[in-house]
């Protein structure tokens, strides 16, 4: 026999569980984070969509008994005749101005809707090229500390034999101290280059006329003691007239670049080359040497701007060259790489006309 009611055992009642509680605690945050500053507004939206819904409905029901009554006491004649088309336009002309309120809110609502779908595919942006900026910072970190490890080691070795052979001729004491000089300014330009690079993605400067010929020359100062050291001198063909849209010192910096690179891959005697000539809309700018080349792949390597194997660096291809490419590319312009006898490495700036 079933218990009486109130002899029954008392079950407890199963509560709601709060879904930002329990299932997805996170709910809450998730959606302020994508309806941002717009959140107060949509909600108030909704708040009064729901007065208008409820206002319509009750306005409709009302009409309906309305016309109704005014119908049933029309065909008795208890009202005149026409009331109930009256009644009608009355309730018309009462709907209309909430149709087009729902209307224009419903509007609303799409268009921030479509606001917050383009806000979503920008953040989906934004996060594919975060991933990106992070893959190309490994990339660049393992090239920096195998274009560091050459020089440092140089240095470490030559310091070391300094200072356990003291009775090293004078000669070869000058010799050694010049490799560690050089290999200083290896360290020190691959350090610039890291700057260049950082400055160039935080806040690259506008680029302005000026003159590629005047840059050439003042990098070939800058590496005065390294040519000299070798007996190298860099012919030079330029048009001093041929103005370009760049940034000065990246300008300088990237020939410096250039030139160093054809000093230390040139050949056991360099022959170096220089030169400055418009070529249409754009001013080409060259280096090119006599040394043994670049490999087809590094050509590609340097079109694509660190998309290179770091597994097996390149002689040649380093900090100094991406530096390049970049700076080149963030000044309007490109890099290009012509094999042979030798390599001839160029890039296209635009010129003022």
């Amino acid at each position: 026999m079933n218990a009486p009611l109130s002899h029954r055992p008392h079950s407890p009642a199963r509560s709601a569980v709060p879904l930002d509680s329990t299932l997805c605690p996170n709910t809450n945050s998730i959606m302020r984070e994508i309806l941002g500053p717009h959140e107060r507004l949509l909600l108030k939206v909704g708040r009064v969509l729901g007065t208008h819904v409820a206002f319509t409905v009750t306005l409709a029901t009302a009409a309906s008994v309305l016309l109704a009554c005014l119908g049933s006491l029309a065909t008795r004649g208890y009202v005149h005749p026409h009331a109930p088309i009256f009644a009608t336009v009355c309730c018309v002309a009462t709907a209309l101005p909430v149709h087009l309120v729902l209307r224009a809110f419903t509007l609303l609502i799409f268009r921030q809707r479509e606001h917050l779908e383009q806000q979503q595919d920008r953040l989906k942006a934004l996060n594919h090229e975060l991933v990106q900026v992070n893959a190309d910072l490994s990339k660049c970190a393992h090239r920096v500390a195998h274009d560091l490890r050459n020089p440092l080691f140089v240095m470490q070795m030559t310091a070391q034999d300094l200072s356990e052979n003291t009775h090293i001729a004078p000669a070869a004491r000058q010799e050694m101290v010049q490799d560690l000089l050089r290999a200083s300014d290896d360290a020190s330009g691959i350090i610039d280059s890291i700057l260049l690079l950082s400055q160039a993605r935080r806040a690259p400067p506008r680029p302005r006329p000026c003159l590629p010929s005047a840059a050439l020359v003042q990098a070939i100062q800058s590496l005065e003691h390294k040519l000299a050291a070798q007996a190298i001198v860099v012919d030079q063909s330029v048009e001093d007239s041929a103005v370009a849209l760049a940034h000065a010192p990246w300008l300088e910096r990237i020939w410096v670049n250039l030139i160093d690179n054809a000093i230390k891959y040139g050949g056991p005697v360099p022959h170096i080359k220089a030169g400055v000539a418009r070529e249409g809309a754009f001013i080409r700018c060259w280096v090119s040497d006599e040394g043994p080349g670049l490999p087809e792949r590094v050509h590609t390597q340097l079109a694509e701007d660190f998309k290179a194997s770091l597994a097996h660096p390149t002689k040649g291809f380093g900090i100094g060259l991406a530096m390049v490419t970049e700076l080149v590319g963030h000044m309007g312009g490109e890099v290009k790489v012509q094999g042979g006898p030798g390599t001839t490495l160029s890039f296209l700036l635009p010129s003022v006309s």
